[in-house]
């Protein structure tokens, strides 16, 4: 056996694991670099875990005493996707590296769920209640308070807005793509 080999075979018992674990108790980030690791096996997960904790304290530092959750996701919008450029990979939309997060975090381009993957994931940890919302042909992240839900999205599918509006979301005030 190669190495790739030996590391499909790692991968797939590390993935078996953490099937196992509740779903509240798996670390997405690391599950997806995981997953990264049977394209990429030289990949060094703790860098992309440390950009992502970066991040994280980037935004913590920008939202203590911000009280509204929408000036704490507009905080963290710009962060994300003004200042370290996120953004939609519209261009090359169907290229299996918006796929991998260790290539998502290299090129900043992605596709909604592996964005809204990072979202979640720098929101993590830096404190914010984010989670991840399934939609009929769409994956998005949104920000859950006791009084509120933020989506934080604009340029949704019309037929998203109405869903999202039954679960009780607000207007959202940025946008991901």
């Amino acid at each position: 056996m190669d190495y790739s080999e030996d590391t499909r075979e790692e991968v797939r018992e590390k993935f078996s694991e953490v099937a196992r674990v509740p779903d509240d108790k798996i670390d997405m980030a690391r599950t997806s670099l995981l997953i990264s690791r049977i394209e990429y096996p030289y990949l060094e997960e703790y860098r992309y875990l440390d950009r992502l904790e970066d991040m994280a304290a980037r935004v913590r530092l920008r939202i203590a005493g911000i009280s509204r959750p929408q000036q704490r996701v507009a905080e963290m919008n710009q962060l994300l996707f003004e200042e370290e450029g996120f953004r939609g990979n519209s261009e090359n939309y169907y290229d299996p590296g918006n796929s991998f997060l260790n290539r998502v975090l290299d090129s900043k381009l992605g596709i909604p769920i592996t964005l809204s993957l990072v979202y979640m994931e720098v929101g993590r940890r830096a404190n914010l209640n984010l989670q991840g919302i399934d939609l009929p042909g769409h994956f998005i992240a949104g920000l859950f308070e006791e009084t509120e839900r933020i989506f934080p999205r604009r340029n949704a599918a019309e037929g998203c807005w109405c869903i999202m509006a039954d679960r009780g979301f607000s207007m959202p005030i940025f946008s991901i793509l």
